[in-house]
C-alpha cells in the first residue's frame, strides 16, 4: 500500500476509496481537511474494486469494500487475539464469485475507521475462503460490507442470535459495523453515506475517486455539503423493500429522443418500468439483450456485429458519432454522457491493425436476474453521471408490529450537462483517437467485420459483420466519405431527361413551383398547431410537468461538517498539502 498522510478531524469521519486504475482525483475543496486513506487493486472477474484500511485489535488491516453485502469477516491467520464465540457460520458472498460461501467462526473485536470506534463488533474470522484471487492475495486481509439490513442479514447476526454474556452483555445490541456507528446518534437524517465517481483527465477509462462519506454526528457545523442533494432532490424509495439491495424504478429511458421499450418481465411493477440494481461494483450496466439492442438501434451509424459462432454480439459505433440518452427515475431525467457508453478498442483487419468503438452496455446472460427482484444493473458507466445520496433510514431497528421506522432511500443529483457532454465528446474522443491506429468505420458508413475475428471486411449484403442493420441516416465520421444512398448508373443517358420532359419543366414548372410552395406553408401551419396542441395536453396529464422533476444542474461543494481526503497517482494528501 503506498505511503499516505493521515489526519483526524473530530466527531467526524470519511474513507476515500479507489477506483481499479484511477490517475486522477475528485474535485474537492482544498481546505478540507483528510482522515484516511485508500489503496488500488486490480483483481477478479472485471469487477472494480474498492479498499479501505480498519483497525481491530489495534492492528491495522486492508479490506475490500462491499457495496452491497452487510457482513465484516477477516482472514484467520490476519490476528490471533480476538474473542471467539465457539459460533459456526457461513456467508454467500455473491459479488466476486457468485454462489461461492466463504465459513468461518463468529467472534468480537475493537474495530476503528478513521476516528470513529466501535468496542464491540461482530465479525467472521474466516478458515474456508474459496474465492482463490482473495484467499491467495497477501494484500488483502478480509471483506467490509455497507449494504442496509434486511430480514435474515447480515448472515453474522443471524448466526449470533441471542448470544450474549456476563463478559459482554453488549453483544445483545450486536449490529453491522455501519449501523453501529449510525446508532451512535439518533438522528435518522444523518444515516447516510455519499459516493461521487470522479473520472480521469481523458474521460475515457474507468478512472477516478470513490468518495464514501458517512455523516458526522453530533456536528453544530451548518449542514453545507451537499447542497443539492440533501434539499432539492426528490427522494427515491428502495424499491424492493427488504432485499437488501439499493434498487431503483426506471421509469423511462430515451436515446436521442426516442423512448426505448423497456420490456419489464417483473409483473409487481409499473407498468412500462423496470427495476434497476445501483451497484458501484459494476464497471459496466447490464440490460437484457432486446433492451440493449434497441437501446443502440438508436444511434445513428451503428451496425450490431456478430460473434464469430454467428449469434448477435455488441454494436459497432462511430467513434465520434455522439447520443444524448437519458435515465429517468424518480420522475427526474438524467444525462449520460456519451463517453461513458462506447469504448475504444482495438482488432486486425487483414493483417493491419485498426481502431473501433463498441457498445459498452453489456447484455445480461440467460438466467442471469432469474432469481433477483432487478431485471438490469445501473453501472459505474451511469453512476458517474450522478451524485449519489444513500439514506439507511433505521435499517438497523427490527420492525414490529406497531412501529413507524424510517426506509432505506436515496437521492441523486445530476452532475452532466448533455449539451456540455456532446462537446466534450467530439473533442475527447478525436484526442483519444489519435493515440491508437486508424478506426475502422461501421458498415452503415464504409466498414465493418464480425466483432472478434480477424478477416476483411466485404461491403455484399452476406457480410457477417452485422447482425441487425440501422436503416436510420448514418452520422458523417470525418474518417471516410461514403455514399449510401448512390446506386450505379446505368449510363450517361440515366441522368438526364428527355426533350419532351424538358419542354413540360419549362411550360408548367413556375406555377407547378408556386403550388408546392403555397402547400408547403400550409402544412407548416398545420403542423405548428399540432405541436401546441400535442404540449398544451402533455402538460395536463398525468406524469406531465406535474410529476418530471426539472434537471438541475448545482456544483457540488465539499464543505461543512464532512471530512475527506484526496488521492492523485497512489498518493494521498491531507488538507493543502501537495503531493
Amino acid at each position: 500500500m503506498p505511503p499516505c498522510w493521515k489526519s483526524f478531524t473530530r466527531r467526524a469521519f470519511l474513507a476515500l476509496l479507489l477506483l481499479n486504475g484511477m490517475k486522477a482525483s475528485a474535485q474537492v475543496d482544498d481546505s478540507t481537511p483528510s482522515i484516511f486513506s485508500g489503496s488500488i487493486i486490480a483483481a477478479g472477474n472485471n469487477e472494480i474494486k474498492y479498499t479501505t484500511t480498519l483497525t481491530i485489535n489495534g492492528k491495522s488491516l486492508t479490506v475490500l469494500v462491499d457495496p452491497a453485502g452487510q457482513d465484516l469477516w477477516i482472514k484467520r491467520d490476519r490476528i490471533d487475539n480476538l474473542d471467539v464465540t465457539g459460533i459456526p457460520t457461513a456467508i454467500q458472498y455473491q459479488l466476486y464469485d457468485g454462489g461461492e460461501y466463504v465459513g468461518g467462526e463468529v467472534a468480537f473485536a475493537e474495530v476503528t475507521l478513521g476516528n470513529m470506534t466501535v468496542k464491540q463488533q461482530p465479525l467472521l474470522t474466516v478458515y474456508s475462503n474459496p474465492i482463490t484471487w482473495i484467499n491467495e492475495s497477501s494484500s488483502i486481509d478480509g471483506v467490509l460490507g455497507l449494504g442496509y439490513r434486511s430480514p435474515g442479514s447480515p448472515t453474522i447476526l443471524s448466526a449470533l442470535g441471542r448470544y450474549v454474556s456476563d463478559s459482554k452483555p453488549e453483544a445483545s445490541g450486536a449490529d453491522t459495523f455501519l449501523d453501529n456507528i449510525f446508532k451512535q446518534d439518533p438522528d435518522v437524517s444523518k444515516n447516510f453515506i455519499t459516493i461521487d465517481l470522479a473520472r480521469g483527465p481523458d474521460l475515457e477509462e474507468d478512472q477516478g475517486n470513490l468518495i464514501l462519506g458517512v455523516r458526522a454526528h453530533n456536528d453544530s457545523v451548518n449542514a453545507t455539503y451537499i447542497e443539492g442533494i440533501e434539499n432539492e432532490s426528490v427522494p427515491v424509495p428502495v424499491f424492493t423493500e427488504g432485499t437488501g439491495d439499493w434498487t431503483v424504478l426506471i421509469e423511462e429511458i430515451t436515446v436521442n429522443g426516442n423512448q426505448v421499450p423497456l420490456g419489464s418481465s417483473n409483473k409487481t411493477t409499473w407498468k412500462d418500468a423496470v427495476v434497476a440494481l445501483l451497484n458501484t461494483a459494476a464497471p459496466r450496466s447490464v440490460f437484457s439483450e432486446a433492451l440493449r439492442d434497441d437501446f443502440y438501434n438508436q444511434w445513428e451509424g451503428g451496425v450490431q456485429l456478430k460473434t464469430a459462432s454467428g449469434t448477435p454480439g455488441r454494436w459497432h459505433i462511430p467513434c465520434t458519432q455522439p447520443a444524448t440518452a437519458t435515465v429517468k427515475i424518480g420522475g427526474q431525467r438524467y444525462p449520460i454522457h456519451p463517453i461513458d457508453l462506447t469504448e475504444i478498442t482495438q482488432t486486425e483487419i487483414d493483417g493491419k491493425p485498426y481502431s473501433r468503438c463498441l457498445s459498452g452496455i453489456a447484455a445480461s446472460a440467460p438466467g442471469q436476474f432469474q432469481d433477483k427482484k432487478y431485471e438490469i444493473v445501473l453501472g459505474a458507466d451511469f453512476l458517474r453521471n450522478v451524485y449519489a445520496m444513500y439514506n439507511y433510514g433505521e435499517s438497523y431497528i427490527p420492525p414490529s408490529e406497531n412501529s413507524t421506522l424510517a426506509l432505506p432511500y436515496m437521492k441523486l443529483f445530476s452532475k452532466t450537462d448533455p449539451v456540455q457532454a456532446t462537446a466534450e465528446h467530439a473533442r475527447v474522443r478525436t484526442a483519444n483517437l489519435s493515440k491508437f491506429p486508424p478506426e475502422y468505420l461501421p458498415k452503415a458508413v464504409g466498414g465493418d467485420t464480425t466483432e472478434d475475428t480477424k478477416v476483411p471486411a466485404t461491403n455484399s449484403d452476406t457480410d457477417s459483420g452485422s447482425s441487425q442493420k440501422n436503416t436510420k441516416k448514418p452520422a458523417s465520421s470525418g474518417t471516410k466519405n461514403v455514399n449510401l444512398e448512390a446506386s450505379p448508373a446505368s449510363g450517361a443517358d440515366s441522368l438526364s431527361a428527355d426533350d419532351s420532359t424538358q419542354d413540360g419543366l419549362a411550360k408548367y414548372g413556375v406555377a407547378g413551383l408556386a403550388l408546392l410552395g403555397a402547400n408547403l406553408l400550409i402544412g407548416i401551419a398545420v403542423l405548428a398547431v399540432a405541436v401546441l396542441i400535442y404540449v398544451k395536453g402533455k402538460a395536463r396529464t398525468k406524469g406531465g410537468a406535474a410529476y418530471d422533476q426539472p434537471t438541475r444542474y448545482v456544483p457540488v461543494t465539499t464543505k461543512g461538517y464532512w471530512t475527506m481526503f484526496r488521492c492523485h497517482l497512489r498518493q494521498c494528501v491531507s488538507g493543502n498539502q501537495a503531493t
